[in-house]
């Protein structure tokens, strides 16, 4: 997850059992922060990263370890460090012990369709197949998960037209002109969603000329 202008994203260095692997990783929809005269994307008091992993087939007990490594920001960050170690048993049975809300993690919806066009100094995205009836526009977040797309510490526009959804924000004053496509994550106001519970949706947006 790109972090904004300052700050690094959360980091689990695992060492696995044998044959284990990580197939998906999913970051907690982040907040925006503000941190002295920076402006972020990350996390206040907590946060949940959620991580899909690959056990073997064979019915047995092992543990998970490993470290990591996030940073503490106010007026300046900090870098900090944490050891886990998680016991674990595969078996025919298995199950999580606790779900996370689904509405915490961002989703992908393929009947979503997003591209960008450049402005003067913002960028326009039309978004279409979202439902947004009954949503606060001014409460819709835009956050880039790819560097140097947008201004981070600028306010979002945020319209209907025909039936699409226009996002306008001020483009990042390192905006590469050729850039061709980036990936951003919209995100519903607090307590409202945009189906089923799902708060946050990805978004790969091609950027027209």
């Amino acid at each position: 997850m790109n972090p904004g202008e300052n700050g690094s994203p959360p980091e689990f260095k695992f060492s696995l059992p044998t044959g284990w692997k990580i197939l998906r990783t999913r970051y907690e929809l982040p907040e925006m922060v503000i941190a002295g005269e920076m402006v972020s994307y990350g996390y206040e008091d907590h946060f949940n990263v959620r991580y899909t992993l690959q056990a073997p087939k064979q019915v047995g007990k092992g543990q998970i370890t490993g470290k990591l490594e996030f940073l503490v920001c106010q007026e300046t960050c900090i870098p900090q460090s944490l050891s886990v170690a998680v016991p674990v048993t595969v078996g025919a049975e298995s199950a999580p012990k606790k779900a996370l809300p689904e509405a915490s993690f961002p989703e992908w919806d393929p009947a979503v369709k997003a591209e960008a066009r450049v402005s003067g100094n913002d960028l326009e995205l039309r978004i279409t197949g979202l439902k947004t009836d009954g949503l606060d526009l001014p409460g819709i977040q835009l956050f880039s998960e790819s560097p140097n797309i947008v201004n981070y510490a600028s306010r979002t526009d945020v319209r209907i037209s025909n039936g699409a959804l226009i996002v306008r924000i001020p483009k990042s004053p390192y905006w590469d002109a050729k850039t061709k496509s980036f990936r951003a994550l919209i995100v519903a106001p607090e307590n409202q969603y945009w189906s089923a519970k799902v708060r946050g949706l990805v978004l790969n947006v091609p950027v027209r000329s």
